[in-house]
């Protein structure tokens, strides 16, 4: 979410509304959803409406400056007789994209011979294209750093702790949101963008190829600039410096500011604060980890060449940086009381997985950020066939699980059509269910740079994160190392529900 929408800055913030109930995110794995299972026109419509069917919409001049952009020649503006208007779209809409080709691309047997992203004749393009889309998603998980509590339970047929992904959110109602983004949509001919007769420097320091493709991170040089671009630094100066100054001001590391409702254990967090009863009974209501939980400035690098250490052909240092982010691709167990149990709705279930009184009694928990960075990371591998054979050989040793995760179909799975239909592509849907629950209504604007013929989106944005790392040593910190037979199994077991037969 930007953090310059956080009073009202981005235009969609007037569409931001919080859901009077809590959310359920519906982590179950065989749990039917209209946006996943293999391939069908309906789960491609249903993906298109939340995604690429909205169109851009239109910022003024002083939307453009507070939002942290420049009013650079390059900016792609609407014509004067069609209303005027910088080109922007919303970054959830953006983030829903990149998810949707990622779940395209677990089924790439189908989409291979028609999607125009599959069949581009540059096959580094499409390359290109999902590493940009994985470290997108991997910023937005980890500037949001969902503290919410994932708990276990003993299952019939399982012998191991069993995680319950089933949990309450406080969410932005996601379908305010859309709806306007529809009706702010602008629907005009392309050759009614207006493009710059001349972009100068185009291939110097400042130019917007260079800011925008590979990643850099400075205003245009001085030779590039033209006098009225001077005046709106100037002024977007000023914006800034005022911002940053209210920004610390209003949002210090005080633990019990009012503000601080939503980032609760329902995890997910609000710009804008919602003064519903509900909300004043949440402030009462505190996740074991939002002691860690602080704040700061970061900007997306959303740049397609943008050096990573997260990013690009898989190295021994990439897979390391991703093994420290997913906690080596485990839930890592906490301890949470009954009473924490209580406060997330999962308090007083014979199923609970408990530890032993001698080891510190409690119950067994994770946070839900690394689940979802693992699921993210799980996806990255799976489109690097070659680089790591040990997923593909998972569809051999365990198609149950990979199918369940990731969505591919294989001939060898028994069940019949409908089942698989209603099968749960386990990791996408996690990540959507976050990306829409955020509802992000931060701005991506548009530039004109060489060696484009279209606008090209600036992926680069300001927003308001929590601290991942502080998270991550608070995991650490509070991390149970016990072993698996040092966990009370009472006999009180549940059962799974199964997929149509």
């Amino acid at each position: 979410m930007g953090i310059f929408q956080t009073r009202g800055v981005a235009p969609a913030n007037e569409a931001i509304e919080y859901n009077r109930e809590l959310t359920m995110f519906n982590g179950t794995f065989n749990f039917p959803s209209e946006f996943r299972g293999p391939p069908t026109p309906e789960i491609d419509a249903a993906w298109m409406r939340i995604s690429q069917g909205v169109k851009p919409t239109r910022l003024t001049l002083e939307q453009v400056l507070k939002i942290g952009k420049f009013d650079t020649p390059s900016k792609v503006k609407f014509r004067e007789e069609d209303g005027g208007g910088y080109m922007a779209s919303m970054e959830v809409t953006h983030q829903l994209h990149c998810l949707n080709m990622l779940r395209k691309y677990t089924y790439k047997e189908y989409y291979q011979n028609f999607d125009p992203s599959f069949t581009h004749p540059k096959p580094d393009v499409f390359r290109t294209h999902l590493d940009h889309c994985v470290e997108i998603l991997r910023q937005h998980l980890m500037c949001t750093a969902d503290v919410g509590m994932i708990t276990y339970e003993w299952v019939t047929g399982f012998s191991e702790p069993y995680p319950d992904f089933n949990v309450k959110h406080q969410c932005r109602n996601f379908e305010k949101i859309l709806d306007w983004g529809y009706r702010h949509a602008i629907h005009l001919p392309r050759d009614h963008v207006a493009s710059p007769l001349a972009i100068d420097d185009a291939d110097g320091e400042g130019s917007s190829e260079k800011l925008l493709v590979a990643g850099g991170v400075t205003p245009p040089s001085s030779s590039s600039l033209r006098v009225p671009w001077l005046v709106h630094l100037g002024v977007f100066s000023l914006y800034t410096i005022a911002f940053l100054g209210f920004f610390v001001f209003s949002f210090g590391q005080d633990p019990e500011r009012p503000d601080d409702t939503c980032f609760l254990e329902h995890s997910m967090y609000c710009m804008t604060f919602p003064t519903s009863n509900l909300a004043s009974k949440l402030t009462r209501i505190k996740a074991p980890a939002r002691e860690a939980v602080k704040y700061s400035v970061v900007r997306f690098n959303g740049s397609l060449e943008f050096a990573s250490p997260f990013k690009g052909q898989p190295t021994p240092a990439l897979d390391e940086a991703w093994d420290r982010i997913t906690t080596n691709n485990s839930l890592w167990p906490i301890r949470v009381s009954d009473e924490d149990l209580e406060r997330i709705y999962k308090g007083g279930r014979a199923s609970n997985v408990k530890y032993r009184e001698l080891d510190g009694g409690g119950n067994m928990a994770s946070i839900e950020v690394f689940h979802q960075l693992h699921c993210l990371n799980m996806l990255r591998k799976y489109t690097y066939p070659k680089e790591y054979p040990e997923v593909q050989e998972l569809w051999k040793t365990r198609p149950n699980f990979m199918r369940s995760h990731l969505g591919d179909i294989k001939p060898h799975f028994k069940w019949t059509s409908e089942a698989l239909n209603a099968l749960a592509d386990h990791c996408i849907d996690m990540i959507r269910q976050n990306l829409m629950c955020a509802s992000d209504v931060g701005v991506i604007s548009y530039d004109w740079i060489s060696g484009w013929e279209v606008p090209f989106p600036d992926f680069n944005t300001y927003h308001r994160c929590r601290n991942f790392d502080a998270i991550l040593d608070w995991a650490m910190e509070h991390r149970v190392r016990i072993p698996q037979d040092h966990m009370l199994r009472t006999g009180k077991e549940i059962s799974l529900p199964r997929p149509p037969a």
